[in-house]
């Protein structure tokens, strides 16, 4: 034990565990910390000088972290956004309390979580032997890494281990958009369907689901053709069903846009239809919020109702790659691909910032388009030379 001075061995069961003590600064009472390498005892205990030293100490607890994850997800709920809070819980019950909750809170470590990560990243969820997504496991991490903010700040832990662990590499698909052939394909599709509207509205605003569902009669100026974006319908996960109108978009700013004329008749009708339905329900209409589209009694489209029918829809014209965000990045290529700038795309759109736009939302045929032009108009100047010096 002389490399690892302070570390004595000790039999348990047949078995040779270390041992290395310290003083507790808080008691000035001899602490003992044991592991089962003489190297681990001794790093261990050096780890906790350093502690000591620096003022970062924090006493032995026997608190678990599936303890500590209860409690912090009860504080979390009044503080958060409800679907980010389902999130938490979700990713606590399924990876981490089953897999980490036994862990007493002193004991955590870097290597804990990383190692954790790690066996996520090689065979997913244990039982199942699945890999997980990269981007999914870098929601687990972020879940971690949120609650041991607060555990720092608790002091029941001396740092947050949680911070820049090593994630696997999300890979981003090219952004795929509508090209005329299949955007005359889902137009044809829709024409009987009931959301029609709904999905014609994303596809010439740009609109996320939850954005068109919580659109308000107050937002379209019929005159001008002018949208106002300032709310979403909240999506509601687990057992509870009310739907409301968020009074804040996903970047949690107002923002306006214009839409066609075309657009402007299909939502005078739909308000027609709003009104014969809003008679015939009489004292049962329940819209106080003025949603532009609603069920026959007033209450909004629950998001699935909608997703599932544009499902549907996509599977009809032979494109299962078309998920509902397809019309939003649809609408930003061609806008995009008819001259407008990345910058006011993302204005109309919501981006705080236009490269998320450049990168995760355009189709490459609008740059193509663009390459095109530009080749035209450098073949026009050559020859408007060469016909002037000739």
């Amino acid at each position: 034990m002389a490399q690892f001075p302070g570390v004595k061995p000790f039999k348990k069961n047949g078995t040779t565990y270390y041992r290395a003590r310290f003083t507790d600064p808080l008691t000035g009472k001899q602490r003992e910390l044991c592991a089962k390498t003489a190297e681990e005892a001794h790093k261990r205990k050096m780890d906790i000088l350093a502690q000591i030293t620096t003022g970062c100490y924090v006493p032995p607890s026997k608190m678990r972290l599936s303890d500590y994850m209860k409690d912090w997800l009860e504080r979390k709920k009044p503080e958060i956004e409800h679907g980010t809070w389902v999130s938490y819980d979700s990713i606590n019950r399924l990876y981490i309390t089953p897999q980490l909750g036994r862990v007493y809170m002193s004991n955590i470590r870097r290597a804990t979580f990383q190692n954790f990560i790690d066996e996520l990243t090689k065979k997913g969820s244990a039982g199942k032997g699945k890999p997980l997504s990269a981007s999914y496991i870098h929601n687990i991490a972020g879940t971690l890494s949120a609650a041991m903010t607060d555990a720092f700040r608790d002091e029941l832990i001396p740092k947050n281990f949680a911070e820049k662990l090593r994630l696997p590499k999300i890979t981003h698909e090219k952004p795929v958009a509508m090209q005329d052939d299949a955007r005359k394909a889902f137009e044809n599709a829709i024409a009987d369907s009931p959301y029609k509207i709904i999905f014609t509205i994303m596809l010439e605003a740009g609109l996320r689901v939850s954005e068109a569902l919580g659109l308000k009669w107050d937002n379209v100026d019929f005159d001008t053709g002018h949208l106002t974006i300032d709310g979403q319908l909240e999506r509601k996960r687990g057992k509870e069903s009310v739907r409301q109108r968020k009074e804040e978009t996903k970047s949690h700013r107002t923002r306006t846009t214009f839409i066609p004329s075309y657009v402007l008749s299909m939502l005078r009708h739909e308000a027609t239809r709003q009104k014969e339905n809003r008679l015939q329900a009489g004292k049962l209409w329940q819209n106080d919020a003025n949603l532009i589209f609603t069920r026959p009694d007033g209450t909004p489209f629950p998001h699935t109702t909608v997703e599932n029918a544009y499902r549907k829809i996509r599977q009809q014209i032979g494109h299962p790659e078309f998920v509902t965000h397809t019309l939003r990045k649809t609408h930003i290529t061609n806008e995009i691909r008819a001259g407008a700038s990345a910058e006011a795309v993302a204005d109309s759109v919501g981006h705080s910032n236009p490269e998320v736009t450049r990168r995760f939302y355009i189709d490459a045929s609008a740059y193509d388009d663009t390459k095109q032009a530009a080749a035209q108009r450098r073949q026009a100047e050559y020859e408007k030379r060469q016909k002037s010096s000739s």
